[in-house]
């Protein structure tokens, strides 16, 4: 009888423990809707993920997303606030900047270091360029991490790593026949052990290779007078065969 006790006893114990489970990871998907504008889907996947399942195809749904329709999923440095503007379903800048960089909340604590940013409706009307961060540690002024960057005033496309606000070229690509101004282009940077690829409307534009930072979120930059629109972007598990 002691033992047919202990057994119910344990029996119970478990099922609390699972519903707790269950209410803690409701909790956490609500709380990171709410802060974070994320989409559900995607919200379920990194829980499944880190809960050791397998709920979400691979490329279906992304680790991060968002639309522009606000700005709460965005981090700014000076008074970029100002200078970033939502609008319209786009993100732009619309004002001359020099370190008003813009950084994704939640790339700040996505379950992989790998990853994939895919940026679409891109358009720069005017100025120097854009670029795209990627592995940043820190979000201030003075950033370290890397940048994928679309750059008319060099005649072509870089990548660079950032140490404490300084720039290094690691990799470049001159082509003064591209149309950089007025045409919707979709960005992907491929984000993938010391590897890294930028695309653009799906041809492989420029690869580099470089170690130092393994890990860090996301976000934009431009410089000078430029003028660039956004209009949806997302953060995707990279697909290994």
């Amino acid at each position: 009888m002691v033992f047919s006790i202990y057994r119910q006893n344990e029996y119970g114990q478990g099922l609390v423990e699972y519903a707790l489970i269950i209410v803690g990871v409701v909790l956490a998907v609500l709380a990171a809707v709410f802060l974070f504008g994320e989409e559900l889907s995607a919200v379920y996947c990194m829980v499944a993920g880190e809960l050791g399942g397998e709920a979400c195809g691979v490329g279906e749904v992304s680790y991060c997303a968002d639309d522009f329709s606000n700005n709460k999923g965005w981090e700014f440095t000076r008074s970029g606030e100002d200078f970033w503007q939502f609008s319209d379903g786009k993100m732009c800048m619309t004002q001359n900047s020099y370190r008003d960089h813009a950084y994704n909340v939640c790339s700040q604590a996505m379950p992989s270091d790998d990853y994939i940013i895919r940026v679409s409706g891109a358009e720069l009307s005017q100025g120097q360029g854009y670029g795209i961060f990627f592995r940043l540690q820190g979000y201030g002024e003075l950033v370290s991490g890397y940048t994928f960057q679309y750059d008319p005033g060099l005649s072509g496309f870089v990548f660079r790593r950032w140490e404490g606000g300084h720039e290094r070229t690691i990799a470049y690509k001159r082509d003064p026949s591209f149309d950089f101004y007025n045409i919707s282009r979709e960005i992907e940077v491929h984000v993938q052990g010391s590897n890294f690829k930028a695309y653009i409307d799906g041809e492989l534009m420029l690869e580099a290779n470089d170690s130092m930072y393994a890990s860090g979120g996301t976000g934009f930059r431009t410089w000078h007078d430029s003028r660039a629109c956004f209009e949806d972007f997302k953060i995707l598990p990279v697909v290994t065969e």
